[in-house]
């Protein structure tokens, strides 16, 4: 058994410790990473190969850190202006009421035709003449998470054309239809229009993203468009509070085991959706005190003995791996343990460390205004000298694997949002829509009450 030092800090200072005698100096490979991401944009390994479905999102991931890292124009105009052609390709993704995730997808219409692909129509055109092609259009659905990926691509990519090219009413009107009456979401609507598929928290986080990057949060929409497109927001709050463990986490539905991603999810889709921080109320939207509430014992696990979410603040520092002489023991005796994982986080209990969750714990907490309750010295350690890679860049999702877009681009965020002094030079990330600020400000400030509907 490893002989392990009394403290983490002991730990990081313990120049004896040979993990530490590797890595002496710290060092954020921002040349390399930025090489990665754009090698990935250009050809992935094999063993993405079954990720096609999510074309849309591997594209995000790269161009996301692309944004973080001042790079974007290295792709848009390397051999000339390709910004147009990519523009181009992304609405080819696009169906009249959102996005699918990848061509592959694509269905022929009656007419033998393939529409969008290989042709200079114009996407939304080509899909008029799709519209009412009852053959195909009910097999070709739009993804929700596809959708919130493009449109992330069409910010990064600052294409003022959105507005004329996307109806935000149809899609909008889609994403209402994807919301079940627990107030959760499905993905895609099935063949007959009734939402179909998983649903969870992930789902909820996506709804509320595109409901804030189509403006539907705001006055440009009139009273009867939202009456006829808007979610149902008050149950979609009612079902994340639902998600609310009594450990202080998120699981993906009500009763399921608490997960540092849907924690994440939980409170990101309430902050999008105006409704974080919360008022002290149940999720019958009454008063804590009211005489009716007090022997409700289902309202255990919700904010409504626990409106400023200490508990769950306090789970989510907990997820960070460290030790001291109080809990030496646990981890000497746990066989999940790994020293290469100090510092980093992890996103269940009894769990190895993963660079991803350090975004979902970092911007949860972020999320909550208590960010300097992560070990920020310990966090680097582990990703800059454990799971970044510094042949070929990028992040891995654990010490000694090979990087992925996923992992890289969210380690990057997580560094930035934790205020991490080598990332001094990456741009500031908006939390909660998991884009640069500038980016966010880009769509925000778009006008789209100049250019109608789209699609009639």
């Amino acid at each position: 058994m490893t002989n392990l030092p009394l403290t983490l800090t002991d730990y990081l200072d313990d120049e004896s410790d040979p993990l530490k005698q590797q890595h002496t100096k710290l060092d954020f490979a921002m040349k390399r990473h930025t090489k990665y991401f754009q090698m990935c944009l250009n050809v992935l390994p094999s063993r993405l190969q079954s990720e096609d479905s999510n074309k849309l999102a591997l594209i995000y991931f790269c161009l996301n850190a692309l944004d973080m890292l001042h790079s974007v124009d290295s792709v848009v105009n390397k051999s000339g202006d390709r910004k147009p052609d990519i523009l181009q390709w992304i609405y080819s993704h696009y169906n009249g009421d959102g996005f699918r995730g990848s061509l592959t997808h694509l269905l022929e219409s009656s007419n033998g035709t393939v529409a969008n692909k290989d042709t200079e129509q114009p996407a939304t055109e080509n899909y008029t003449n799709r519209k009412n092609d009852d053959n195909n259009g009910s097999y070709d659905p739009a993804n929700l998470a596809a959708t919130y990926f493009a449109l992330c691509i069409l910010s990064i990519l600052k294409d003022t054309q959105l507005p004329q090219k996307l109806d935000r009413l149809s899609i909008m009107n889609y994403v209402k239809r994807c919301q079940l009456p627990n107030g959760s979401f499905t993905s895609i609507l099935d063949i007959y229009g009734n939402p179909y598929g998983e649903h969870d928290l992930r789902l909820c986080l996506v709804a509320a993203s595109i409901r804030k990057l189509l403006q539907f949060d705001n006055d440009t929409i009139t009273d009867d468009e939202r009456k006829e497109n808007d979610i149902d927001v008050d149950k979609l709050e009612e079902h994340i509070l639902s998600c609310l463990a009594y450990s202080g986490g998120f699981g993906g539905r009500p009763h399921l085991e608490v997960h540092a991603g849907y924690t994440f999810c939980g409170l990101a889709a309430l902050k999008l959706i105006n409704r974080l921080p919360l008022k002290q109320k149940t999720r019958h939207n009454k008063s804590i005190n009211s005489p009716s509430n007090n022997n409700n014992s289902n309202n255990n696990n919700l904010n409504s003995t626990d409106p400023d979410f200490s508990k769950t603040i306090g789970w989510l520092a907990r997820r960070q791996l460290w030790f001291n002489e109080y809990n030496r023991s646990e981890f000497e005796t746990n066989e999940f343990f790994d020293i290469v994982d100090l510092g980093g986080m992890n996103g269940r209990e009894n769990k190895y460390a993963d660079t991803c969750y350090a975004f979902w714990v970092a911007g949860s907490l972020d999320l909550l205004g208590h960010l300097q309750i992560i070990h920020l010295p310990a966090l680097e350690h582990y990703m800059l000298s454990g799971t970044q890679n510094l042949l070929v860049g990028g992040f891995s999702k654990v010490h000694e694997e090979m990087p992925d877009p996923y992992h890289s681009s969210l380690g990057i965020t997580a560094l930035k949002l934790a205020g991490s002094q080598y990332l001094e030079g990456v741009k500031e990330v908006d939390v909660e829509l998991v884009l640069t600020k500038e980016s966010k400000e880009f769509i925000l400030g778009l006008d789209w009450n100049s250019s109608g509907n789209v699609l009639q």
